[in-house]
This record gives C-alpha cells, sequence and structure tokens, in this order.
C-alpha cells in the first residue's frame, strides 16, 4: 500500500537532495545561460531519463552485486569522479558566445546525472524497499521524485538565464566568473568522490 504521506515524504525528501549544488545542476544553470531558460528545458528529458536508470539500477543491480563483489562500487564511483572531472574542464571554458559544439548537450546531462552519486541516495535511503519489488510502488515512488526533480530543474536552469544571460541581466555579475564557479563546483565534487574511494 503506497499512500499520500509517503508520496509526499519521498518528494520533500527527494527535493532537499536536489537542490543541492551537483554536476547536473551546474550544467544546467550553465546551459540556461548559454542557449536560454526555453531552449534549455529539452535537457530536463535526459536529467530524468538518467535519474530513473541510475536509481533503477542501483536499487536492483548494484545494491545486490555489492554484497557479492564489493569493489563494484569502487568501480563506479572512479567512474563518476572522472567523467565529473571531465565536465569541470568543459564548463571552466565556455563562453557566451560559443559555437554549437561548445554548448552543454542533452548527452552531456544525461552521462552526467546517470553517474550522480545523488542517485545512489534516493535509491538507498528516500524510497522505500519496496520500490524494487513492486510495480505500483515504483510508479507512485518514481512519480514523486520526479514531481520534485522538474520545479528543481526548471529553478536552476531559470538561474542561469536571469543571472548570466547575454551579457548578464542583473548588473556587477560576470558571466565569466560565474561559468569558473560552476566549474569550480565540479572539481569539488569530483575530487570529494575520489577521496570517498580513497577513503
Amino acid at each position: 500500500m503506497f499512500t499520500s504521506v509517503q508520496f509526499f515524504h519521498i518528494a520533500m525528501l527527494s527535493a532537499l537532495v536536489l537542490l543541492m549544488p551537483g554536476p547536473t545542476n551546474t550544467l544546467l544553470l550553465s546551459s540556461g545561460a548559454i542557449v536560454g531558460f526555453t531552449r534549455t528545458l529539452k535537457l530536463i528529458a535526459a536529467e530524468i531519463a538518467g535519474y530513473l536508470i541510475a536509481i533503477i539500477a542501483w536499487g536492483i543491480f548494484l545494491m545486490g552485486l555489492s554484497q557479492h563483489a564489493p569493489w563494484t562500487a569502487t568501480v563506479i564511483k572512479c567512474l563518476a569522479a572522472g567523467y565529473v572531472g571531465w565536465m569541470a574542464v568543459k564548463v571552466w571554458n565556455i563562453h557566451l558566445h560559443v559555437d554549437g559544439d561548445d554548448k552543454i548537450k542533452a548527452h552531456n546531462v544525461f552521462v552526467t546525472t546517470l553517474l550522480n552519486p545523488k542517485a545512489f541516495v534516493f535509491a538507498s535511503y528516500i524510497m522505500p524497499a519496496a520500490t524494487f519489488t513492486s510495480g505500483l510502488v515504483f510508479g507512485y515512488a518514481m512519480l514523486a521524485f520526479i514531481s520534485a526533480l522538474l520545479p528543481v530543474s526548471v529553478c536552476w536552469s531559470l538561474a542561469g538565464n536571469i543571472l548570466i544571460s547575454k551579457g548578464s541581466l542583473v548588473p556587477g555579475i560576470n558571466p565569466q566568473r560565474v561559468f569558473r564557479c560552476a566549474s569550480l563546483v565540479l572539481c569539488v565534487f569530483s575530487v570529494t568522490l575520489f577521496y570517498d574511494v580513497v577513503r
């Protein structure tokens, strides 16, 4: 049985985690600044797909596999840290007037989200245990998750557009500095993942 209390519980906890700055949010912020709010919205579909696949993988495959092969989680974290580090370099070199090849693409958001460590938190702590054994519970849980993800992602995309698009709509904000700060956020996540593996 899945209750409305569980629905809102999942949605609220998911929103709190999703609001935290991270690799995917940084990409949405950057894209909102480069191509605008409307054109960034299509990236949210890639984010949803990435999170759903990652949550399912952690909940069913990786969680079960880690009982017999603990090194699996270490490999996944190393891959995630490496990819996030690569995206940090990409964001660092972004400029407002860029060619199409330098813009954030859907596959960048998808892979970054797929490797986002937040997915592990959703699968192991926020989703009920029955999420991965009952189709009904899974459906409601994912609906609650997506209902939290959509407004948060829209806010990050809109923030990039409002704060730094077209030479800065907000006086005193240097777009290049915002991109550099976003890149540093990605670097911190990458280093944190590597540190967690070493520890």
